[in-house]
């Protein structure tokens, strides 16, 4: 039986390693933070995720049930509420399967999928978690990990030889991509580094969804017959949704950005982001006066979580250095890798460590998801024995849609971000097996990533892009429903499995270039009949 080593037990490492049971592998999947659970979810670090058609096809593909979105356990997200509008409410199922989504966070899908894989391969994948790759030696095929005790204790090493295959699945500042950037010739592979992203995040959990109103100034006056008590809510009936039912976004373009969603307890986690002042006087501040739709008593609650006191010197020196300055999290980062695998090593890169993209189009997890069933659909293809040729099958496949994916993110991130933020660009230099950042690698400070504003030209391309598709897409919606299901064009078509990121990128070029096109063709008609006119 031929053996397997995954790097990283995220939704995509999972989901790869059942996908490698399947066609006979014995894998082993090495994991550095602890195991996640639905408990954890609102404790860890964690945040939503929109999983698509294409993401709950490549899991129902592969034998899972996962109860973060599989009915009757889960129901799908009926809209989201934009500054407090429901956009998009109704039956999802009303527009076909391909445009039903779910409302997921990062652990609890993690823990579902790793729960399925356990229950439907329970004697050929080993999980392996609080386990760090410290070495790997691409040419030896010998890897090692360091193995924590969960309650902090003593610590151990286990090597493992003679692996059959490696998969990187360890995430954006990915080790096993590190590696393969240290130890291959740069015509074997390459890792540019395109876009860093300098927007922050921070997360809150565990908020009530509504208040008893403050009563009014004569409340003290006995009623002469029993009166409604107020309350303070988010959005209308909030008390009656269900767990993951929608998203409510308060957002704009210049920040800041509060996100929303109610968990399995029925409280409302979410995240804020796009500020600059973290203090907590400044952000209250911010909050109130751009989205004064937000109830003063959540404002309140996402300041005392999010903007905590001054951290002990002992924190801040073992704080990563690429993380940001006062705590928080980034946005991600957009890395162009050439290939996906090393065939005579036999490692290949699927998910964030294969393509990281940031949040701005929303397709990190279905893109890695989908990326996980392609690297199965190539070994079933090529057969035993010929899983070099799988390997490069794969990469050859993945490699356009990818490239198209992290295109419109980074279009998306020109489209809506002021020029204040202001990404990075370069190569990603070559870093050790443990990832950390180094001089010019994708794991640099924020420093040396974020120096280099997009180009005017980019910045009006992606304007182009963005609101020609849309404005068509608009049209369309109005004029042939059926073929545009929703108002937004990009939203429905990156959902819909049976779409390939690079149809979509091209779609969208044509939509633009149609859009340019014919108000080229109004403007010089509309000329000419002005001189016919003047002419008179």
């Amino acid at each position: 039986m031929p053996s397997a080593i995954v790097v990283g037990a995220g939704p995509a490492g999972v989901l790869t390693s059942v996908y490698l049971a399947q066609l006979g592998y014995a894998v082993d999947v090495f994991e550095r933070r602890e195991e996640p659970s639905q408990a954890q979810a609102s404790s860890q670090h964690s945040y939503p995720m929109v999983l698509a058609n294409r993401a709950t096809v490549c899991i129902a593909e592969a034998g899972l049930q996962p109860a973060c979105c599989t009915e009757p356990t889960a129901r799908p997200c009926c809209g989201h509420y934009s500054l407090g509008k429901l956009r998009g409410g109704g039956d999802p199922k009303s527009l076909g399967p391909e445009m039903v989504t779910w409302v997921v966070d990062r652990v609890g899908l993690a823990a579902d999928l790793l729960a399925e894989a356990c229950r439907v391969y329970p004697d050929r994948i080993r999980f392996h978690f609080n386990a760090a790759l410290t070495e790997l030696d691409l040419a030896a095929r010998r890897v090692v990990f360091s193995l924590a005790q969960p309650n902090g204790g003593s610590t151990s090493t286990q090597e493992v030889c003679g692996y059959d295959l490696l998969v990187g699945a360890d995430g954006a500042s990915s080790g096993v991509r590190a590696a393969m950037a240290a130890q291959l010739p740069p015509e074997r592979f390459s890792a540019e580094l395109l876009y860093q992203s300098v927007v922050v995040y921070r997360t809150f959990h565990g908020l009530p969804r509504t208040r008893p109103a403050a009563p009014g100034p004569d409340a003290s006056a006995a009623p002469e017959r029993p009166v409604p008590v107020p309350v303070e809510e988010l959005v209308p009936g909030i008390g009656e949704h269900l767990p993951k039912q929608h998203l409510y976004w308060y957002d704009n373009r210049t920040g800041p950005l509060v996100t929303f969603w109610i968990n399995e307890a029925g409280q409302l986690d979410g995240l804020v982001s796009k500020v600059t002042d973290w203090s907590a006087s400044a952000l209250s501040s911010l909050i109130r006066s751009v989205h004064p739709a937000i109830p003063p008593y959540l404002v309140d609650g996402i300041v005392e979580q999010v903007c905590p006191k001054q951290p002990s010197a002992e924190a801040s020196s073992a704080a990563p250095e690429s993380a940001p300055a006062g705590g928080g999290s980034r946005f991600g980062c957009v890395v162009r890798c050439r290939p996906f695998h090393a065939a005579e090593e036999g490692v290949v890169l699927v998910g964030d460590a294969a393509h990281p993209v940031t949040g701005h189009l929303g397709q990190g997890a279905n893109m890695a998801l989908e990326s996980a069933r392609a690297l199965a659909a190539a070994l079933r293809r090529f057969g035993p024995g010929r899983q070099a040729e799988a390997l490069a099958a794969y990469s050859a496949e993945r490699a356009a849609d990818t490239a198209a994916c992290q295109h419109l993110e980074m279009s998306m991130a020109a489209f809506v971000l002021p020029p204040v933020y202001r990404p990075g660009g370069g190569k990603a230099g070559k870093a050790g097996a443990k990832g950390g950042p180094e001089e010019g690698g994708a794991g640099a400070a924020e420093g040396a990533a974020g120096s280099a504003p997009f180009s005017l030209g980019f910045r009006l391309y992606a304007a182009w892009l963005i609101m020609g598709s849309m404005m068509v897409g608009l049209a369309g919606h109005k004029l042939a429903p059926a073929a545009f299901p929703l108002p937004i064009w990009l939203m429905a078509a990156t959902r819909d499995s049976r779409l390939r990121y690079s149809v979509i990128l091209q779609r969208a070029r044509l939509m633009a270039g149609g859009l340019v096109l014919a108000g080229g063709a109004a403007a010089v008609a509309s000329v000419a009949l002005a001189v016919r006119w003047w002419r008179r």
